[in-house]
């Protein structure tokens, strides 16, 4: 809930804050870094 709030007062300087992004449509949550990581690479291969 943090991370949520802090991206949505664009607190954090990145792309949420840089292109007023303040809706979150999808998350999920993994067992460890590497394998968010490995999910991450592999959502951002997919065509749009």
């Amino acid at each position: 809930m943090r991370r949520i709030f802090e991206h949505r007062q664009h607190l954090v300087p990145g792309h949420t804050a840089r292109y007023r992004i303040t809706r979150l449509v999808h998350y999920e949550t993994l067992d460890n870094v590497l394998a968010a990581i490995g999910r991450e690479k592999q959502l951002k291969g997919w065509r749009r």
